[in-house]
């Protein structure tokens, strides 16, 4: 697999990495999504059975696609999980499952490196130019 070069790497594919990744699409712009999560929503899966948004859906929608509920209802956290994964889907928003992304400080200049054989890593640059040892996520 060749390396592949991004204008932009957003980190997590909840609400507003979804919304943004909507933006830079609408741009033409070469980006991708990472999120830890096997499935797109999945830690709204995770929460507890129960659980409700405190908005009505009417408010609960991301830009370009409203929330398909009622809009006086207050959606679970299954189904803004299924909202989200249509989401991505609809938009067809390049969301990869990546694992943890590494973390490199702040006031930092990041390379993030992707690998299909080690996966995530990243460079941190304190000059021009990446370059230095390579921290992979665990």
């Amino acid at each position: 697999m060749a390396a592949e070069s991004f204008d932009t790497v957003i980190v997590g594919g909840g609400q507003a990495g979804l919304a943004t990744g909507h933006h830079l699409k609408k741009q033409a712009r070469s980006f991708v999504i990472l999120d830890a999560s096997e499935r797109v929503g999945d830690p709204w899966r995770k929460r507890w059975d129960s659980l409700r948004l405190y908005s009505p859906a009417s408010y609960d929608g991301l830009p370009g696609l409203r929330f398909p509920a009622k809009r006086t209802s207050y959606p679970t956290a299954h189904e803004m999980a299924d909202y989200l994964e249509a989401y991505a889907a609809h938009f067809e928003l390049p969301v990869r499952s990546a694992g943890r992304v590494p973390t490199t400080g702040h006031d930092a200049l990041v390379e993030l490196i992707v690998t299909p054989d080690r996966g995530i890593g990243c460079r941190v640059a304190r000059g021009p130019r990446p370059r230095g040892e390579i921290h992979w996520a665990d």
